[in-house]
């Protein structure tokens, strides 16, 4: 995908319309249980005793990772996620692999393909940007059930109206898809250019959509309002420069308890961090193998701490690098001090 998205900007051309149809399964799992976010991998069968993080005070944050270390077992291209009973899922560029924090790893979807970001869905399915453009819903047993095809997503997050918002067609629009019946909506298109969006997030409320993207650097929002209608149009919240020939390249964007954006740049390889005010930070430095791409959090059980990121490490032959940065993700649901005003 960074092949196309190279060609196509560089030869700036210009998306062709949007819009298209969706395909779904009528047989597709049904996501019954929309009042489960299951972002935050919560399971009532799961000991939560090792939940590291109780509460977190804005006011006090770290500017630096305290600790990092490469997990050699996971594994990581452009997605990850983590199931209630501990296991990371990520692709090796060939399967989805099953990990422990402990390192004992299994396949868990033979012969998928790399494929790009992944989320869960309401009902603990996953949604997977697969190699052949669709949005694809992997179960729990590992059974595919296309969601919408003719997607081609890189960026891809359960919204909180538990719908499916993807960056789609190498950056030409962003679209959200609902889940079950797969019917595709276009929120934003884009001209390819100077810049194209990327990577998106949520702020800790659901009613702003944060995007990175690939070119001058600019990372933009939009807010929504209760029926998660844009509002008010895109706007430029901060400017995150690289290095290279292309000055900007948001591999990801994830944004924490208390509103702040963490944006894994490639032509740096770099973590940066944003303020909900827009200030910019260099928050991690890296070299070009150990280069960050895309990010969770951990989930607080089994190893994997919530006050961590986890990122993919597609040069480094896939590993998983665990930065632990001091606070939870925007899904925390513990004590938040002094939290900042925010969308």
């Amino acid at each position: 995908m960074r092949l196309a998205l190279l060609l196509f900007i560089s030869v700036s051309l210009v998306a062709c319309g949007s819009g298209g149809g969706a395909g779904a399964d009528a047989n597709a799992t049904a996501d019954a249980d929309t009042t489960n976010d299951a972002r935050r991998i919560v399971d009532a069968n799961v000991d939560q005793a090792d939940a590291s993080v109780t509460s977190v005070d804005c006011a006090s944050l770290p500017s630096a990772p305290s600790s990092q270390q490469m997990l050699d077992k996971p594994r990581g291209y452009h997605g990850l996620a983590i199931t209630a009973d501990g296991a990371m899922i990520g692709s090796d560029t060939n399967s989805l692999i099953k990990s422990s924090y402990d390192n004992v790893r299994t396949t868990f979807v033979p012969g998928i393909g790399a494929g790009e970001q992944m989320d869960w869905l309401p009902n603990g399915d996953l949604v997977f940007a697969t190699d052949d453009g669709s949005l694809t819903r992997i179960t729990a047993a590992g059974g595919l059930v296309p969601i919408a095809t003719d997607v081609f997503a890189y960026g891809v997050v359960l919204g909180p109206d538990n719908k499916i918002y993807a960056v789609g067609d190498w950056g030409s629009r962003i679209v959200r898809v609902d889940p079950t019946s797969g019917a595709k909506e276009v929120l934003l298109t884009y001209d390819f250019g100077k810049t194209v969006p990327h990577s998106i997030d949520f702020s800790p409320n659901g009613k702003r959509m944060y995007i990175g993207t690939i070119g001058d650097g600019s990372v933009w929002y939009v807010d929504f309002d209760d029926d998660m209608n844009i509002v008010g149009g895109q706007k430029k919240l901060a400017t995150v420069l690289g290095d290279g020939q292309f000055d900007g390249w948001h591999d990801g964007v994830g944004v924490d308890a208390c509103g702040n954006l963490y944006i894994p740049d490639y032509t740096s390889s770099s973590v940066y961090k944003v303020t909900p005010t827009g200030e910019v930070s260099l928050f991690s430095k890296h070299d070009s193998v150990s280069y960050p791409h895309g990010l969770i959090w951990g989930s607080g059980q089994h190893g994997w701490r919530a006050d961590a990121l986890y990122l993919p490490q597609p040069y480094n032959d896939n590993t998983v690098l665990e930065l632990v940065i001091g606070v939870p993700s925007r899904d925390f649901t513990g004590e938040v001090l002094n939290k900042p005003a925010m969308k």
